[in-house]
């Protein structure tokens, strides 16, 4: 038993790269009044309900994103076909007797 088994495959360098970097470029974005609600949010005190943030600064977030659901997506399928390979494999008919003597 594996890691990959409990937990599912990890998503490929190649679609988390962009997303921590997406993550890395909102956060540097933020202004000042807009960090501090959000730690104060966090930190469960009495904040704004709502912030004012560019659309640019969540766009590649929102990409990212997408590129993650894809490859979940892609990863479900392949579990979903192995399951059901894995269910065909073991529905096979067990020989009985008089199949052995034919």
């Amino acid at each position: 038993m594996t890691a990959s088994t409990i937990h599912g495959r990890a998503l490929p360098r190649k679609v988390v790269s962009p997303l921590i970097s997406g993550v890395d470029t909102f956060m540097q974005g933020l202004d000042a009044n807009q960090r501090a609600t959000l730690l104060d949010i966090q930190e469960g005190r009495v904040a704004a309900e709502t912030i004012t943030i560019p659309p640019a600064a969540l766009r590649d977030l929102f990409q990212a994103h997408g590129a993650v659901e894809t490859v979940r997506a892609k990863q479900a399928e392949k579990r979903r076909r192995g399951a059901q390979t894995a269910a065909t494999v073991s529905q096979a008919e067990i020989p009985t007797a008089e199949d052995a003597h034919a």
